[in-house]
């Protein structure tokens, strides 16, 4: 698996719907019954419920899920932890001002990850409403890079 691999599979994902929990897989009513449950007070409102339920039987992802995806397809592996997590377990990181030129470095803030594909541009799963979608670097809160461990 390298870096650009990476930056190339989160390209051809863009479009994909944003649920938070998910990682590639095709949302199911009984998944989306458990994350639910799971998170009573907060991201699953009533308000969301409907369009929730038009995803069921879509393929869904979340921030870091982006990458649990790849690395699941990558290796056969089910690859699960938060994104804080993954950034502070990389050894090679740094502040956005000195994010190298280098497609499919990880770029985040606290709590969220996007990929870096290059040219100023990054590939996130951004939230509900946006889904996973190319956004110009300099255009969100990114506060660090890494590569991702």
């Amino acid at each position: 698996m390298t870096n650009t691999e990476l930056a190339k599979f989160a390209i051809t994902k863009i479009g994909t719907p944003y649920v938070l929990g998910t990682n590639g897989r095709s949302l199911t009513q009984s998944a989306l019954n458990d994350l639910t449950k799971r998170n009573p007070s907060g991201w699953f409102t009533k308000a969301r419920a409907p369009k929730l339920r038009a995803l069921v039987g879509k393929i869904a992802t979340d921030c870091h899920g982006l990458i649990e995806w790849f690395v699941r397809e990558q290796t056969g592996e089910n690859y699960d932890v938060t994104a804080d997590t993954a950034f502070a377990a990389s050894r090679t990181r740094g502040d956005i001002g000195s994010i190298p030129e280098v497609p499919g470095v990880c770029v985040r803030y606290k709590g969220h990850v996007g990929v870096y594909i290059g040219g100023g541009y990054v590939v996130e799963a951004r939230g509900f409403d946006y889904g996973t979608c190319l956004t110009k670097l300099t255009a969100r809160p990114w506060t660090h890079w890494y590569e991702h461990p």
